[in-house]
Order: C-alpha cells, then sequence, then structure tokens
C-alpha cells in the first residue's frame, strides 16, 4: 500500500511507503496517471497542484498548515463526500461555537485568535455544500448516536447544533443519517472516516481515515472497494433521512430540558 499521512495543521507532509526513503515525488511516480498521489502535497512537489481551493486559501496562510489547505481543496474538487463520524459533527455541518469548542479541546495551546482563525476555515469549508458554480458535492453523513449524546460545549452548544442539523434543507445534496445505538456492531466500529469521488471518470477516488497525528489518504481499488461495502452496510443499518429527524427532534428535547435545569 502506498500512502500520504498528512499532519493536522502542519507545514511538513510525512510520506510513507514499503520504502521509506522515497520522496515525494518518487511516490507520485509510482501511481497510475489518474492518481491524486494520495495527497496533494506529492502533487505540489511537480507542480500540478490543481488550483480550484476555495477562498479559505486566504485564510489558511499564517494560521493553518499547507497540507490542511490541501485537503479543502480536496473537499471543492469533489463530486461527491461521504463521511461516518463516531464522536463528532462533521466539519461542513459543524455551527461555529461547536467548532469553537472541538478546536479549543484538541488545540489547548492555541491563543483566542489563533482559535478563531481556524473556526473561520472551519465555517468557511462549509461553502462548497451551496455553491452555484460548479455544482456542489452531494454530501451523505452517517453519524453515530454516540456524537449526539455527547454534550460537546455544553447543553446550549450542543442543542444549537441539533438544531442547525435540523434545519429545513433546500439543499437536495446533503443527507444526513443516524446510526443508533440499537443498531448494534457494525464494520466501522474502529474508527471514522470519509470517501471522496471526483468529476474524472478515470479518478477512482479516495478515503481518508484520520487519527490523532494526521490523515492516511487510501486510493489503491482494493481499498475503495472495501470501504464502499463498509459505506453500504453502514446506510443499511442506519435510520432514514426521515427518521433521523424525527430522533433529532427527540434528543434536541433532551438538551432543552437540562439547559432549563441549569
Amino acid at each position: 500500500m502506498v500512502a500520504c499521512v498528512i499532519a493536522r495543521d502542519a507545514c511538513t507532509p510525512f510520506v510513507t511507503s514499503s520504502d521509506t526513503t522515497s520522496s515525494a515525488s518518487s511516490v507520485r511516480a509510482a501511481r497510475p496517471p489518474h492518481s491524486r498521489s494520495t495527497c496533494l502535497a506529492c502533487s505540489r512537489a511537480d507542480g500540478t497542484a490543481p488550483s480550484s481551493a476555495p477562498s479559505s486559501r486566504k485564510l489558511c496562510s499564517g494560521h493553518i498548515g499547507s497540507d490542511y489547505a490541501d485537503l479543502i481543496s480536496l473537499e471543492a474538487e469533489a463530486r461527491t463526500i461521504r463521511t461516518y463520524e463516531q464522536e463528532l459533527v462533521p466539519g461542513l455541518l459543524q455551527t461555529p461555537e461547536y467548532a469553537q469548542a472541538v478546536i479549543r479541546a484538541s488545540r489547548a495551546t492555541d491563543t483566542t485568535e489563533q482559535i478563531k482563525r481556524r473556526v473561520e476555515v472551519r465555517i468557511e469549508r462549509q461553502e462548497i455544500l451551496n455553491r452555484a458554480d460548479p455544482p456542489p458535492p452531494r454530501f451523505s453523513v452517517v453519524l453515530s448516536e454516540a456524537a449526539l449524546r455527547r454534550p460537546v460545549g455544553g447543553y446550549d452548544v450542543m442543542l444549537r447544533q441539533l438544531e442547525y442539523l435540523m434545519l429545513p434543507r433546500d439543499r437536495a445534496n446533503v443527507t444526513v443519517q443516524v446510526l443508533p445505538f440499537d443498531a448494534g456492531v457494525h464494520p466501522s466500529m474502529v474508527a471514522p472516516f470519509t470517501m471522496m469521488t471526483f468529476p474524472d471518470p478515470d479518478d477512482l477516488g479516495l478515503v481518508n481515515v484520520e487519527n490523532a497525528i494526521g490523515t492516511l489518504f487510501l486510493e489503491e481499488p482494493a481499498e475503495l472497494q472495501a470501504y464502499d461495502e463498509i459505506w453500504g452496510a453502514l446506510q443499511a443499518s442506519a435510520l432514514s433521512p426521515d427518521d433521523t429527524q424525527t430522533f433529532l427532534r427527540s434528543t434536541s428535547f433532551a438538551y432543552r430540558a437540562r439547559e432549563g435545569m441549569k
């Protein structure tokens, strides 16, 4: 397997392969011509990185690493984005208050201004879901019940986050499904992941799997097939979009009651 680990908000990409001495450019050369070489950091090595990044590039400069900006570029290029999350609402659907609580918890040494700028970048990423040209990506989310039960930022912040997820959406390109505890065991108990496909029919897409220090991008056909099957199983076990709305309303009532008891 050839992979590229992107250090979160760091400036230096870390490339791993069976040959640990391979440079980014040699890893890229080893991949099929249509491949993204697993990350845009590799593409930058020979000047072929796409220029479709959203305006978040302006915010990224001096506030987050170039590798995170590359992830934003991938989202901007994507035709479809499919995400399974266990602990958090996905960044593309977070409210500013929720995003601030998440970022503050993971970056305890950042200043208030640094956290503010990171929140701005995260919220600006969401513009891709509302754009008109090019057409927005189709964004599908399977969200574990655990992510909704954990009061990130406190009851009030979590209530507003749930209300945001419940907003009537004219966007046919956004679908949210909750995977309830009652669904029992499922094939992605290990980690959350995101799958992306792109307009180029020769591009098979990629999967990214995050961990505490970076993001692993997978592109091998066998890897993509495995995650496609996992995604199908998750969707089959999750509540329908309509039942998800009912679940969100019920959960929000509980947060509203707890907030009222303070």
